[in-house]
C-alpha cells in the first residue's frame, strides 16, 4: 500500500469528519468505524488528531464541536487543518503546535462574534429563521430598506449568514445572481414552502470568495492603537482590512479600516477600549461615547 493511497484515504476521512462536526453532527469511533469501513481503533485515531480543535464528548461519548465553533469552517480552513493533521505525523509537536494555534484563534473569533451580537442586525429569531431557510433549501420573500426607500425582494435562494465583526449579511441568489444583504435592513421577512435545488458552484463561491461580501459603498474608519497594544495591531490582522498608516514617536499606531456598517467597527473598539480610539470619522467616537455615558448612569 503506497504511503500517497493512505494519505489520500486519511485526507478524505478528516475532511468528511471536518464537514460533519461543522454541521454540529454528533460522531462515535464506531459510526465513522463504520462510515469509512475501517476499524474502531483507526477511526478514534482520526478524532485523536483532531483533539485541538477543543472537542467534547456527551453523556453518550459522542463526539461533538462546541457551539460556537459550529459553521466556522470554510473549504479552504477545511484544506489547511487536513494538511496541518499530515504534518502531525512527520512533526508531532509542530503538527499538534500550529493546529491548537489554528483552533484557538478560530475559537477567539468565534467568541468575540457570539459576544458582539450586532443589534442592528435584526432579533435573533430572524438569525435561526434564515438559518433554517438555508438549511432546507426555502425561498424567502422580504423588503429591504435603501436609501430611496423599500425594495421588494421575491423567491430568494438563500445560502449562507455571515458575521463578520458583529454585523450579519445574507448571501442570497435573487434572478440568478448573487447578492448580500446587511440583515439590519431586511424587514417582513417570511419563509416560504416551496423549495429550490442548490447549485454546487454557487455554495463554494460564498464560502470561499471573499468579494461577494464587498458590493456596498466602504467607508474608511482611522484609529488610534496606544503603544500598550501597538505590538499586538503590527503582528495580527485585528481589523478587517486593517492598514498601518503610521507609527507615531510614542509608540503608538494610527491604522485604517474599511467598513460598510458602523456595528463592524464599534463592537471591535469597545472590546479593545482603552487601547483604540476613533480618530475618523468623528461622529462614530461621539456615538461611542455617549453609549458608554448611558451604560454608566
Amino acid at each position: 500500500m503506497s504511503t500517497k493511497g493512505t494519505h489520500d484515504r486519511l485526507a478524505h476521512r478528516l475532511a468528511c469528519t471536518l464537514i460533519l462536526l461543522n454541521q454540529g453532527g454528533k460522531l462515535t469511533p464506531k459510526g465513522l468505524a463504520g462510515r469509512f469501513n475501517v476499524s474502531v481503533k483507526t477511526a478514534r485515531r482520526d478524532l485523536d488528531r483532531l483533539d485541538a480543535m477543543g472537542l467534547r464528548q456527551d453523556e453518550d461519548g459522542r463526539y461533538f464541536l462546541p457551539s460556537y465553533l459550529l459553521g466556522k469552517l470554510t473549504f479552504h480552513e477545511v484544506d489547511r487543518l487536513i494538511a496541518l493533521s499530515g504534518i502531525q505525523d512527520l512533526f508531532p509537536d509542530v503538527g499538534s503546535a500550529l493546529l491548537r494555534d489554528m483552533f484557538d484563534h478560530m475559537a477567539r473569533s468565534a467568541l468575540l462574534t457570539k459576544g458582539l451580537y450586532d443589534e442592528q442586525a435584526g432579533k435573533p429569531a430572524d438569525v435561526q429563521t434564515i438559518q433554517g431557510a438555508i438549511t432546507e433549501y426555502r425561498h424567502l420573500d422580504f423588503q429591504y430598506r435603501t436609501g430611496a426607500g423599500l425594495d421588494d425582494y421575491v423567491d430568494l435562494e438563500p445560502y449562507r449568514l455571515l458575521n463578520d465583526k458583529g454585523a450579519w449579511y445574507l448571501a442570497a441568489v435573487h434572478h440568478g445572481q448573487i447578492k448580500t444583504f446587511h440583515l439590519g435592513k431586511i424587514q417582513t421577512l417570511s419563509v416560504k414552502a416551496s423549495s429550490f435545488q442548490p447549485d454546487l458552484a454557487i455554495q463554494v463561491r460564498v464560502q470561499t470568495d471573499d468579494s461577494i461580501w464587498s458590493h456596498e459603498a466602504l467607508s474608511e474608519v482611522l484609529i488610534t492603537v496606544n503603544a500598550e497594544a501597538a505590538d499586538y495591531f503590527k503582528r495580527r490582522t485585528v481589523l478587517a482590512r486593517q492598514q498601518i498608516v503610521e507609527e507615531l514617536a510614542d509608540g503608538s499606531l494610527i491604522v485604517s479600516t474599511a467598513v460598510v456598517h458602523p456595528a463592524q467597527i464599534l463592537p471591535i473598539v469597545r472590546y479593545w477600549i482603552p487601547h483604540l480610539r476613533i480618530l475618523n470619522p468623528l461622529e462614530l467616537q461621539i456615538s461611542l461615547e455617549q453609549e458608554l455615558r448611558e451604560y454608566v448612569q
